[in-house]
């Protein structure tokens, strides 16, 4: 910034006899400081304008006609603040990428997830089972997706992986005991009879009103040698539907187990 000059008399000299810039000289006129007051040297005003941002590291806009405070000047100026900059958009760009690349994949489940239930509905199991198993390990304990390979598995004829399948279902939704039931006769069906008691006995504690399924756990004690649990469940099934062909089978089980009383009450 330029400094007023004053032009020098007509000597061709200028004059300083006791005079200051801004009261009188010799010749006994004023000078002027160009508009500046005259309270304030040009160079202490000119350390009071604004300071103007010329550059700034850390990559963010200014306006280099506006002024700022010292303070903002330091801070932006400072590298650390740049760097810090530079992490924070960073982290935002990987947030969105997240969040867009979430909504993505959940699209493809859902359209691989319909695409192997439309197969099995047209008995194409095998088919279904390939589509279903790697969307089972991608998200495991989906109880939809656990239920779709339990019944796929079932079509496709392989009644352990069924149960298997149906178990965990069950385990994941208590509400449906239903369920049990069918892993129960899954696991009939797959000569598994041990584990097809273990299920039977599950359903049975909350259905106790079944007389059916009293009756397949009966034959199955029978079949496994397991004689009082066969008793147990004949009579659970006699007292809610008696027949003659239960109670002569509950005389035939009192008779092996030496119970000769009670084999001839059943008997008669």
């Amino acid at each position: 910034m330029g400094r007023c000059r004053r032009r020098p008399p007509a000597g061709g000299q200028e004059h300083h006899e006791g005079g200051k810039p801004g009261s009188q000289h010799g010749d006994g006129k004023d000078v002027k400081h160009c508009g500046m007051s005259p309270w304030k040297t040009p160079w202490q005003q000119e350390a009071e304008e604004p300071v103007k941002v010329r550059f700034q590291p850390g990559f963010a806009r200014v306006d280099l006609d506006s002024p700022i405070s010292e303070p903002d000047l330091i801070d932006m100026l400072s590298p650390a603040t740049g760097a810090l900059k530079i992490i924070r958009t960073a982290v935002t760009l990987w947030i969105l990428l997240l969040v867009v690349g979430c909504a993505s994949r959940e699209e493809v489940f859902n359209r691989e997830f319909k695409k192997a239930n439309d197969m099995a509905n047209a008995g194409e199991f095998t088919e279904a089972i390939d589509i279903l198993v790697p969307l089972n390990e991608e998200r495991p304990g989906f109880a939809p997706l656990v239920e779709a390979l339990a019944f796929a598995y079932a079509g496709a004829g392989d009644h352990t992986l069924a149960a298997w399948h149906m178990i965990q279902l069950a385990d994941l939704d208590p509400s449906q005991p239903d369920l049990r039931l069918l892993a129960a006769e899954s696991l009939e069906q797959a000569g598994d009879p041990g584990a097809a008691i273990e299920q039977y006995r599950l359903y049975l504690k909350n259905n106790t009103q079944d007389a059916q399924a009293w009756q397949h756990l009966a034959d199955l004690c029978r079949e496994t040698g397991d004689t009082r649990g066969a008793v147990e469940a004949l009579l659970a099934r006699q007292t809610l539907e008696p027949s003659p062909e239960t109670a002569f089978a509950l005389g035939d089980l009192f008779r092996r187990l030496n119970n000769l009383p009670q084999a001839q009450v059943w008997y008669a």
